[in-house]
């Protein structure tokens, strides 16, 4: 077990694995075309968590469960959080019950307030502006935009999967493949393990 270190292809080539499993996870979404103000800052997904500190008015551009959970979490803390989704619900990338749940806590949480079919345009000078079916709606005094959305951590299995001396020896799992729950990540873990472990004494 190697904690704290840093990983690119030299150090995977000195262990010479057997399988190299590429579990990275994933990063928050490019920010796009939102820039922050001087009176507002613009964070990804996972910069709010430990920047945003309440009491402070938040607005969280889209309503995956990632977003929601974000949403939970500083309206605990004492923000009031305004979650702004394009479609007509919230946790899509959720299926089954397990959406139900999430839009269940979330419109339970003191704090929250849930704008569907709605967007978030731009940040101004004069505030947040928010679009919904053609009707501009500006949002003043808040200090935080975070652009939800996550995307995978996978740079570093794409450049050893161009590698034909280690392409044959990667698997890439969970977020690293796709931002999904944590049921499919766990099940790609277990399968990889499974291969790992079948193509390790087949070396032998």
């Amino acid at each position: 077990i190697h904690l704290n270190t840093d990983v690119d292809r030299g150090v995977v080539v000195g262990l010479s694995p057997a399988v190299i499993v590429m579990a990275t996870g994933a990063r928050s979404a490019p920010l796009g075309h939102l820039r922050s103000s001087p009176e507002t800052r613009v964070l990804g997904l996972f910069e709010a968590y430990g920047k945003v500190m309440g009491p402070v008015n938040v607005v969280i551009a889209g309503g995956s469960v990632a977003s929601c959970v974000l949403a939970v979490h500083l309206a605990r803390a004492g923000c009031r959080v305004t979650l702004v989704e394009p479609s007509d619900s919230l946790a899509l990338d959720q299926p089954g019950w397990g959406r139900e749940q999430i839009e269940r806590l979330v419109h339970n949480t003191e704090g929250i307030d849930v704008r569907l079919e709605a967007t978030v345009e731009t940040v101004d000078m004069d505030g947040v502006h928010l679009q919904s079916h053609g009707e501009v709606e500006i949002l003043t005094d808040v200090g935080v935009v975070v652009v939800g959305g996550r995307q995978p951590e996978n740079a570093l299995a794409e450049h050893l999967l161009s590698d034909p001396d280690l392409a044959d020896r990667v698997l890439v799992v969970g977020d690293a493949v796709r931002p999904r729950n944590i049921h499919s990540a766990t099940l790609e873990g277990m399968r990889a393990a499974v291969l790992g472990r079948s193509a390790a004494f087949a070396l032998v």
